[in-house]
């Protein structure tokens, strides 16, 4: 790495999970939408740079790991980065929250716009499925896609869901065929998301929609020097851009499609990011809640609880400015 980029400020850690990027071969990169090149401006507790491109408004890694690396990385995502039981007891618990699930406005907005009973529905991304088993009540017929073998083996085997594995690019989905496509805390991570972003428009129908949903680039101020904050970019480290609401526009001119919607809202979610996955499985709160879903009928009473809970909290939530929410509009008429 280059005397310039060594003597760029770096941003104190918070995210537990850093990333050994540093030993890996790094690229260089332009701006992944527009392809302007930009000085780095700060580095990522993970000593990468970070870049923000005016033309766009696009904050991104401009020396990043390769595409091989980023591959082995998510090879692993859900045995060691995030570590989950890809059992039936996980479907069986993902299905009794879907009972008690308050309507996220994602859905509801969807509802509004076009519908989901009856339609096709792709998750770019889709990891375990949440997302699938959703739209799956709500009618939809739903296609999940996702480069971990084995969260897609978990939709196929445990949720009885449509599963493939890859990248959208290489997935055999005519043109003109989806009418939602999902891209849930998805752009952030590729290296070329300007090529997902594209087969993705491909694939919808005429007057189809696509929901983008990510960390919103546009909340970091860098013409605040003090600005330490910047959680942004301190947690996720797996993330190569962070689009904002400038880069959205800029997308929806570029390839002809109709914002419908377009907010930020939330805040981080930041419980137990200071240790490793490890680590938080022998906390007390970790073990207490490994207990109850073991109980039977204890998940029913505690997610009725949880779902009171969310109903009080949904506005305050929508408060916020941490997460972007974005549905574009494919032109023309189905």
């Amino acid at each position: 790495m280059c005397n310039y980029i060594s003597n760029l400020p770096i941003l104190y850690k918070l995210d537990a999970r850093i990333p050994s990027w540093a030993d890996k071969q790094l690229i260089s990169r332009n701006c992944p939408f527009c392809d302007s090149y930009n000085q780095p401006i700060v580095r990522r507790p993970d000593n990468l740079p970070i870049a923000f491109c005016c033309k766009c408004g696009t904050s991104y890694v401009s020396m990043a790991p390769t595409d091989k690396v980023l591959m082995e990385y998510y090879s692993a995502y859900w045995t060691t980065i995030r570590p989950q039981n890809l059992s039936h007891k996980t479907a069986d618990q993902m299905r009794i929250k879907l009972l008690y699930r308050v309507h996220e406005f994602w859905i509801d907005r969807l509802h509004v716009l076009i519908g989901l009973n009856g339609k096709i529905v792709v998750d770019v991304g889709c990891g375990l499925g949440n997302a699938l088993l959703i739209c799956k009540k709500e009618g939809a017929r739903v296609i999940g896609v996702d480069l971990n073998k084995e969260a897609c083996a978990f939709v196929r085997n445990q949720l009885k869901l449509d599963a493939r594995e890859g990248a959208l690019e290489d997935i055999a989905l005519e043109d003109n065929s989806v009418d939602i496509v999902l891209m849930r805390d998805f752009l952030e991570h590729p290296l070329n998301p300007s090529a997902v972003f594209k087969k993705g428009i491909a694939i919808l129908k005429p007057g189809g929609l696509m929901l983008i949903h990510t960390p919103n680039g546009s909340c970091i101020d860098f013409k605040d020097s003090s600005n330490l904050e910047r959680i942004v970019f301190r947690v996720d480290l797996e993330h190569m851009q962070y689009l904002s609401a400038k880069t959205l526009m800029y997308l929806a001119n570029k390839n002809h499609l109709i914002i419908e919607h377009l907010e930020t809202f939330g805040f981080p979610s930041l419980q137990g990011i200071d240790k490793l996955p490890e680590q938080r499985m022998f906390t007390s709160a970790y073990k207490f809640k490994d207990l109850i879903k073991n109980c039977p009928g204890m998940l029913h009473v505690i997610n009725l609880i949880l779902k009171m809970k969310q109903i009080q909290t949904t506005k305050n939530y929508r408060s916020g400015n941490y997460n972007l929410l974005a549905i574009l509009r494919k032109e023309g008429v189905s």
